[in-house]
């Protein structure tokens, strides 16, 4: 069960991160003005760069894409959403323990 969750959820991870770099793609044509095949070769790198690309990615799903900003930012910081309700989930679990 383990590895099928693991494998699911960098499945799903990767496709954000396609979306995200489609998204900053798309964003970079719009405000630079410069073609795709160009642009490819600035997106890429800022791709792998995980606070940019969410930044990036948020603007340019809102901008190229016509998102509306929440469910940009709810798509693209999904992973820090999560681990936040994880880290809650895990802290109450641990005061409730101790105080029992």
């Amino acid at each position: 069960m383990k590895q099928t969750l693991g494998c699911l959820i960098y499945i799903v991870y990767l496709l954000i991160g396609l979306v995200a770099l489609a998204a900053i793609m798309g964003g970079l044509e719009d405000w630079i003005g410069i073609p795709w095949y160009i642009v490819i070769f600035i997106a890429l790198p800022v791709a792998f760069i995980p606070i940019v690309r969410t930044v990036l990615g948020i603007m340019g799903a809102i901008h190229s894409f016509g998102w509306s900003p929440t469910f940009a930012i709810i798509f693209f910081c999904w992973p820090l959403i999560l681990y936040l309700i994880g880290t809650l989930v895990i802290g109450i679990e641990d005061l409730v323990k101790r105080n029992w």
